[in-house]
């Protein structure tokens, strides 16, 4: 900051010190004229200061005023009489008046007598700190034209004391612009936040949902549709789906507001009833089928062959026509049998005829109208053996069956077949035996020591690696031990109240150790459940800094290693490790996968592999 003082606060003329040059032909030589096309007298100020203003009688002065070396130039209107001389530090001499008075072409000089100025020169701050924070995070800010890095939402940093500009933009909100002051004895707090930009877009199909919405030609989703933020705006919606013609409609989205969109689709197709008398009768449209006895849909307008089928029939196809909007019942004719003739005899006669299990009479017998097709055959006489076979009904054909019955006769069981069986009986009942007996160890009543090799996964700290060693029947025991084999930080933690520098490079702890129970409920599976204790952290080479700083917006500009590796309080957590894994035992491979947990806010999936060795 400089301070002026002055040994004597005024400005003067002494007695003697205005006079006229006449030898000074400068106001003719370099003539200056005034409103009345008049020549200018020429005052010459002589002083060493700089810094004055003047200001004459009503006549005015006929020219700017001239700075020259040691002396002012100041062109006077004719008939001048007085002047006022004035000095942002000296103060000013009002109202002077001319000893003579002021004619035209006539140089005069005045000799200004004024106090000393001197200056003192005290060393204050030049700069100090802007903390700037904006609304949304991810806008971007231009400090005096210059993009500055803002990072989440937060920027920090010395300016020249004075005025500064600001201009802040992001993609669907207001540019805000403006000025802000650095001074030297505070730190400058500067909150700003944009005014959104954007609306929002609902869109509604009728008479159905579903619909694929388009927005200036580009597929978003489907009706019911709501939209992210969208720029104001003109914008085209388009709704598609089948069996509806395409529709559209312009929307204006405007500021801070959502803007409803509700289209009517018009439908493209028909829906007809197709009704037939046969319930059994397959209806199919244009070679699809659709259904049995009654089908009713939607069908896009234009011509149709719908056909009625039935296995052993004759087909009844019919052409139609279907338009927009069409909802008509459409009577379809059952298909028309066809039929051909069986017969059939046997020796001896009277066997029961089965034609696809269904009894039709006793042999010898000739059957007409029976539907064409293939059929099974069944011709059964008690005391005979049964015959089946295929048949096959042709239309206008007599099928032919003529068979010959064989008397049953029961086979006799010798006694080398009976003790036989018996013999293979008494060897499966003993199998059975040894495969409970071994089922049984199986189940875990043997001991059994198992050892793996695991691994855990989480955010922060990523990675971390150990070993389990536990022994099991059906109930056991383990101890596992985990580590990233980090125990940087440990020792110490940034303190509550201590404000530090960060360098930005961060290392992560994470350790446990735990024992625990096993359940072994089957041969394939046991379940871990432990407990012990645990520790994780995140740690930075930090050091202290001055307590003025706001922790909260404090960069971290920190530029070497020089501190000390401390934890972050914020991410330490040190207490109870908790863990459930599920072992898969395949043989004497071990495959485990489980979470753990420390203090119950920290999670982290687990993975393993071992072996289990039975005792």
């Amino acid at each position: 900051m400089i301070f002026v003082t002055l040994q004597a606060q005024n400005i003067n003329v002494l007695p003697g010190d205005f006079y006229r040059d006449s030898k000074d032909l400068t106001a003719r030589t370099q003539a200056v004229k005034n409103d009345n096309n008049k020549n200018c007298a020429l005052l010459k100020i002589i002083t060493t200061e700089k810094g004055f203003t003047f200001e004459p009688d009503a006549l005015g002065i006929c020219k700017e005023v001239e700075y020259k070396t040691s002396e002012i130039w100041v062109w006077l209107a004719p008939g001048s009489r007085r002047i006022t001389i004035k000095h942002p530090q000296l103060g000013q001499l009002r109202d002077y008046a001319y000893p003579e008075a002021i004619e035209a072409s006539t140089v005069y000089v005045m000799k200004l007598t004024t106090a000393k100025i001197s200056t003192v020169v005290e060393n204050v701050n030049t700069s100090n700190y802007l903390a700037l924070r904006i609304t949304p995070t991810e806008a971007s800010v231009k400090i005096d034209g210059k993009m500055v890095p803002v990072s989440a939402g937060q920027y920090q940093t010395r300016l020249p004391v004075g005025s500064h500009t600001y201009e802040a933009s992001c993609d669907m909100y207001h540019t805000a612009k403006g000025k802000f002051n650095i001074v030297p004895d505070s730190t400058t707090y500067l909150s700003l936040e944009l005014k959104p930009n954007y609306g929002f877009l609902k869109v509604e199909s009728s008479p159905e949902s579903g619909a694929l919405v388009y927005v200036n030609s580009k597929q978003v989703g489907t009706t019911p549709y709501e939209s992210d933020k969208m720029n104001i705006g003109k914008y085209t919606v388009q709704v598609v789906k089948d069996m509806y013609n395409e529709s559209s409609k312009e929307v204006w989205i405007k500021e801070g507001e959502t803007t409803t969109a509700v289209i009517t689709m018009l439908p493209d197709f028909a829906e007809p009833i197709f009704t037939c008398s046969d319930a059994d009768a397959e209806i199919w449209v244009n070679d699809e089928c659709k259904g049995k006895g009654r089908w009713t849909g939607r069908l896009t307008a234009g011509p149709y062959i719908v056909e009625v089928r039935k296995k052993s029939c004759r087909s009844v196809t019919q052409q139609l026509e279907l338009k927009n909007g069409d909802k008509q019942n459409i009577d379809l004719s059952a298909p028309d049998p066809i039929y051909g003739k069986l017969d059939v005899t046997t020796v001896p006669f009277g066997a029961d005829i089965l034609l696809d299990g269904k009894k039709l009479g006793k042999t010898p017998r000739l059957m007409d109208n029976v539907q064409i097709g293939e059929y099974i055959l069944e011709l059964k006489k008690e005391g005979y053996l049964t015959i089946t076979k295929k048949v096959v009904i042709e239309e206008n054909k007599t099928s032919e069956v003529y068979d010959s019955l064989q008397v049953y006769v029961p086979k006799k069981t010798t006694a080398i077949t009976e003790q036989k069986t018996e013999n293979q009986t008494e060897k499966q009942t003993a199998k059975p035996a040894k495969t409970t007996k071994t089922t049984k160890s199986y189940l875990g009543y043997k001991m059994a020591f198992l050892f793996t090799v695991n691994a855990a996964y989480a955010v922060n700290p990523q990675w971390s690696y150990g070993l389990t060693l536990g022994a099991m029947r059906r109930w056991g025991w383990y101890i596992d031990v985990m580590s990233n084999f980090n125990f940087d930080g440990m020792p110490s933690t940034m303190q509550e109240g201590v404000v530090y520098e960060l360098s930005g490079k961060s290392s992560t702890s994470r350790h446990s150790v735990m024992i625990g129970g096993i359940y072994r409920p089957c041969y394939l599976i046991s379940i871990h459940l432990g407990a012990g204790v645990g520790y994780r952290a995140r740690n930075y080479y930090a050091k202290e800094v001055s307590d003025s700083f706001n922790y909260e917006t404090l960069a971290d500009h920190f530029k070497d290693e020089n501190g000390k590796m401390l934890s972050d309080p914020g991410t330490r957590l040190f207490g109870f490790n908790g863990e459930v894994n599920l072992m898969l035992h395949i043989n004497k491979l071990l495959i485990t996968a489980g979470v753990s947990t420390v203090n119950f806010k920290y999670l982290e999936c687990k993975f393993g592999i071992g072996v289990c060795l039975p005792n």
